[in-house]
């Protein structure tokens, strides 16, 4: 025992990871010279793994409140698309001009090129419509369901006048069928 003392008091910053007796005496396992840079070392590596994990733990805000409401604010959809008569209105057909299409093309698809026109109300009143502008066009599509379930999207499309449109010949000014498509 006064050797265990003795050794352990002559090298004070020697690492011991255990000490055995036994006939042959005392044996010193995995003994190795600490230097004063492996301490500051060992702390620089606890302190950064402590400073991670705040970081990790105070970043995650969502962990705290999961149940929030978003931040941006919600506008409830339409309740009802207009009718045909309205949107006719709007691209300068009549309310006749739709009624007479009702009764005269019931349903049937229009070919590509038709005047709008000639096709607003065909379908009956729309269930949603869509408008986009892109390059040198104007798109808006007109989604219809009729009571067996069939649906109709005809989609039509106004070409602007611009020199690429000219060069291409497209018929500029007026809102023709791009196409018209029915599920089965």
């Amino acid at each position: 025992m006064r050797a265990t003392r003795h050794l352990l008091s002559a090298w004070p910053a020697t690492i011991v990871s255990w000490i055995t007796s036994g006939r042959h005496g005392v044996t010193l396992a995995s003994a190795r010279q600490r230097p004063d840079s492996d301490l500051a070392m060992r702390s620089a590596l606890i302190l950064s793994r402590a400073a991670a994990c705040l970081v990790l733990v105070g970043g995650c805000s969502r962990l705290r409140h999961p149940f929030s409401a978003p931040s941006y604010s919600v506008r409830p959809a339409a309740s009802r698309a207009p009718s045909s008569a309205s949107i006719a209105s709007q691209y300068g057909c009549t309310a006749e001009q739709v009624a007479a299409n009702w009764q005269n093309a019931r349903l049937a698809i229009a070919p590509a090129g038709t005047p709008i026109c000639r096709v607003l109300g065909r379908y009956g009143d729309p269930v949603s419509i869509s408008k986009s502008h892109v390059a040198d066009m104007q798109l808006v599509s007109i989604l219809h369901r009729e009571a067996n379930g069939r649906y109709y999207n005809a989609t039509f499309v106004y070409y602007e006048d611009t020199k690429a449109n000219r060069q291409l010949r497209r018929p500029i000014g007026k809102w023709i069928v791009d196409r018209v498509t029915a599920t089965r």
